[in-house]
């Protein structure tokens, strides 16, 4: 009930247009380190594998943006427990990359998926697909992420599968 309250109250106040956001520079492979190792020591049982596309040297250096640190680690959060709660083996991959303009994060799982005919409503609060009902959620944790990559002039993508998992593709302007 705390963790759907909060949630509540966090998109409510990413909701309000007249919310002033402050924002700084923000090392996004930081951000999302830091939400995973949250996440696992919450979930014993869950595993976040990162990667980089592209030689790790390279990439690493140029995942800053501006952004909002606290906003970014609950969507990045979100994204990463989704993943592991809907998969069978717990478990989400993390690939970074980056160019002159964005950051790109692509977390992929090996879960139930989302149906089609579901992924146009993932979006929407309170929103729970058919085939994870079975499954602990209240419908806050997507809409909440939307709202955040929406407010750093993101894009969020998704691609999946039945029973061959999901994949959340998100970018992130390095500044705007």
């Amino acid at each position: 009930m705390n963790k759907l309250t909060n949630n509540l109250l966090e998109l409510t106040l990413v909701s309000l247009e007249s919310t002033p956001l402050k924002f700084s520079e923000v090392s996004i492979d930081e951000v999302i380190y830091q939400a995973s190792q949250m996440l696992m020591n919450r979930q014993s049982d869950y595993s976040v594998v990162f990667s980089f596309d592209g030689k790790v040297e390279q990439v690493q250096p140029s995942l800053t943006i501006e952004g909002n640190k606290s906003l970014l680690y609950s969507a990045f959060f979100n994204l990463m427990e989704n993943g592991c709660k809907f998969s069978d083996n717990k478990r989400v991959e993390v690939t970074l990359s980056a160019n002159e303009r964005w950051v790109a994060v692509e977390i992929k799982d090996e879960g139930v998926g989302i149906l089609e005919s579901d992924i146009k409503s993932i979006y929407e609060p309170f929103f729970r697909a058919e085939n994870v009902k079975r499954i602990h959620g209240h419908g806050v944790g997507l809409p909440l992420t939307y709202r955040i990559i929406q407010l750093h002039h993101g894009q969020i993508n998704v691609a999946s599968q039945i029973n061959k998992g999901t994949t959340f593709s998100v970018r992130l302007p390095k500044r705007f």
